[in-house]
This record gives C-alpha cells, structure tokens and sequence, in this order.
C-alpha cells in the first residue's frame, strides 16, 4: 500500500520543474525507486495513500452498517412479536378478569344459598 521512500535523495529546487510539480498525471506514475523524489511523485503517492485509506475506511464502515442494518431489523422483529405477546396477554388477562369476578359473584350466591338451606334444615329437625 505504502512505498517504503528508503534513502533516495531529494533533488534541489533547481533539478525540478514546474511540471513535475504540478502534473496531476505524474501523480499516478510509479517511480523508479532510484530516482530523485520530486513534489509531484511525493503528491501521487499521498494521493494514492489516501484514495488507499479512503477505500479501505469505506469497506468497513459499510460492513459494520450491513451489521448494525442487520441488528436493527433483527430487533425489530423481536419487538413487533413481543408487542404481539403482550396485546394477547392483555387481551387474555381482561377477559379472566371479568370471568373471576362473574365466578366471585356466583359463588358468594351460592355460599348464601347453602347457608340459607342448612338455617332451614336445622329449624325442620327442631
């Protein structure tokens, strides 16, 4: 990804030229690792380090959103299906509600009843 610039020495000013320096397609050339180093070679390799990195932060960042994405959906389900559980529930919950009451009522009738009956077998038996 990187080349490793070693000892190469830098020409002075007055070896490079202004297209050297300025040329954006002498960015894109690979020099010669014995060759002076020039503005122009040392901007195409930034260059190229940076599309490099710029590449590579991309891929992960989309992998780790396709995680995330999947997450997310994943979470989703998870709460629509609880969400589900919980209507069922209450729904369930209301009507045994409303059956122990019409039960409490009922048996408090009879346990009335069955008083009312023993007073009077009691009183038969006098």
């Amino acid at each position: 990804m990187f080349r490793k610039l070693g000892s190469t020495q830098r020409p002075s000013n007055s070896q490079r030229t202004e297209d050297e320096e300025s040329d954006p397609d002498n960015c894109a050339q690979t020099p010669d690792p014995k060759a002076p180093l020039t503005i122009g070679i040392l901007r195409g390799m930034l260059h190229e380090a940076t599309a490099d990195i710029k590449t590579h932060v991309a891929s992960e960042i989309n992998k780790q959103l396709a995680g995330l994405k999947a997450d997310v959906t994943a979470l989703s389900s998870w709460a629509d299906q609880t969400e589900i559980r919980i209507s069922t529930l209450a729904t369930t919950t209301a009507a045994r509600t409303q059956d122990i009451a019409y039960f409490h009522g009922r048996m408090t009738a009879l346990e009335d009843s069955l008083e009312d009956l023993n007073n009077r077998s009691r009183r038969n038996n006098i």
